[in-house]
């Protein structure tokens, strides 16, 4: 299960995914490098772009990058963290990471891109932002600070979204129609 976060500690973001320009990565490092508020920043994936990550992370304690990592240390990533970012800056169908961080109960930060919206319910399992807006991403971070207790009341909403999509649930769906 999860933990209740202790009230005052910092926000625990959740990046996983390749580390490319197009995931939006480097742009999320940048928008969050003068944020104001309280947070730290796991990073679990490899690309072409993790070296020049690692570089323009160094020395700054609230970014924890892991590289890449076994898909079964994935789900204790989800579990740990009070909200999994997906910055996308390019269109996302239906982003994998959003289904597995719902199916472990966390909320969800993301781009207002392509099929995110479909999966993203204001303020029941997460927050949407306007692709690259710095000031809307922010605002979104900000807000899940001062109200922290809302978080961990939205997992087992987030839980409940994936209800339905498992493949077995499906395919049993599927075989019932015909």
């Amino acid at each position: 299960q999860f933990q209740i976060p202790n009230s005052g500690a910092p926000l625990r973001l959740l990046y996983v995914g390749q580390i490319e320009e197009h995931k939006g990565i480097l742009w999320l490092v940048e928008a969050l490098r003068n944020f104001r508020g309280d947070f730290e920043l796991r990073i679990a994936g490899g690309g072409a772009k993790l070296a020049h990550l690692r570089r323009i992370t160094a020395g700054d304690s609230r970014y924890i990058l892991r590289g890449p990592v076994a898909l079964e240390q994935l789900p204790a990533y989800f579990a740990e963290a009070d909200l999994t970012v997906v910055p996308s800056l390019a269109l996302e169908n239906c982003p994998g990471v959003i289904l597995e961080s719902f199916a472990a109960g966390t909320p969800v930060v993301a781009s207002r891109v392509g099929g995110i919206p479909e999966l993203v319910e204001e303020g029941k399992n997460g927050w949407l932002f306007a692709p690259g807006d710095v000031e809307d991403l922010r605002s979104r971070l900000s807000f899940c600070i001062q109200n922290h207790a809302l978080l961990t009341e939205m997992r087992e909403l987030s839980r409940r979204s994936v209800t339905g999509l498992d493949t077995g649930e499906y395919a049993a769906r599927l075989l019932a129609m015909v």
